[in-house]
């Protein structure tokens, strides 16, 4: 069974929004372990998705490479613009 390579992109890109969405709660969490997730980590993550769907991801340029190769840069573009985003809404 081939997997379509756009099908990897899209997995890589919701993995990297998702992976830079939690991990400031995981860092919070080893400090305070009672702390509950804040609302405000999905609303980030909902909007700097539109965000990035509306103006960021069609510049997102699917490599020439193996599935990993692209998975990787889907993951890495997600997450560096996720973050990006992250900071300007702070």
């Amino acid at each position: 069974m081939e997997i379509p390579i756009e099908l990897i992109a899209v997995a890589g890109i919701i993995i990297g929004l998702i992976g830079r969405t939690i991990l400031p709660y995981f860092k919070k969490l080893e400090s305070n372990p009672n702390m509950a997730f804040e609302v405000r980590y999905v609303i980030t993550a909902v909007s700097s998705a539109i965000f990035t769907a509306i103006l960021i991801y069609p510049t997102f340029s699917i490599p020439e490479g193996s599935m990993f190769t692209v998975f990787a840069s889907a993951v890495i573009f997600s997450w560096g613009v996720n973050d990006i985003v992250n900071k300007m809404v702070k």
